[in-house]
């Protein structure tokens, strides 16, 4: 995924755990679950589906982002557990 260096890693790895854990969402309600405002979420996910990381069903008006690939979402726990078991860590 070649994603450009003017979008955070950060706000990416926000919106694609997000739309892992929620399947098909729409921008406003990825705004809303990230707390990053709709105009940034637009452009990062415009990046993503360009770089082959989501891709988009319009229904109706609204657009709904799904990972495209499921490598990523297996990727993305793998993430979420180590970031899980660092915590623990450290309160042990």
């Amino acid at each position: 995924m070649n994603v450009p260096s003017r979008v955070s890693n950060r706000l990416i790895l926000s919106l694609l755990l997000a739309v892992h854990r929620a399947g098909p969402i729409a921008v406003s309600d990825l705004a809303t679950a990230t707390g990053i405002n709709d105009t940034a979420v637009s452009q990062a996910l415009r990046l993503l589906r360009a770089s082959g990381a989501v891709w988009a069903d319009k229904d109706g008006r609204i657009v709904r982002y799904s990972l495209r690939d499921e490598e990523i979402g297996t990727l993305l726990d793998a993430l979420t557990k180590a970031g899980d078991d660092r915590d623990r860590d450290q309160f042990r």
